[in-house]
């Protein structure tokens, strides 16, 4: 397969597979990586407001590392279990609106 910008963005992560490597035919060890994380980002404008997605997820979508994400005032924890938590999409949508913390918490 020759990897262009359109044949990337037509690849699909095969069912039962959680990330497979697409390799180029004509450059040698050049290849795209296509994992979970790229397959809720393609969903991400699709996703209720009320859905809790991981700090992995929400740092791709913000462009911000991981460790920021997770010390971020701005991204309230909603916690799934005791040990494990996640941000929900509408605050999430709100801080990338720009408004102030104290608004993207309510």
């Amino acid at each position: 397969m020759k990897l262009t910008i359109r044949s990337a963005a037509q690849l699909a992560l095969p069912a039962g597979k959680r990330d497979v490597i697409f390799w180029d035919d004509d450059i040698r060890g050049f290849g795209l990586r296509l994992a979970e994380l790229t397959e809720l980002l393609k969903r991400w404008s699709s996703l209720p407001d009320e859905a809790v997605v991981n700090a992995k997820l929400t740092a791709a979508v913000t462009g911000l590392s991981e460790r920021t994400v997770r010390y971020d005032p701005r991204f309230e924890r909603i916690y799934l279990t005791k040990s494990r938590y996640g941000h929900r999409v509408g605050n999430i949508r709100k801080v990338l609106a720009g408004l102030s913390p104290m608004e993207a918490a309510s």
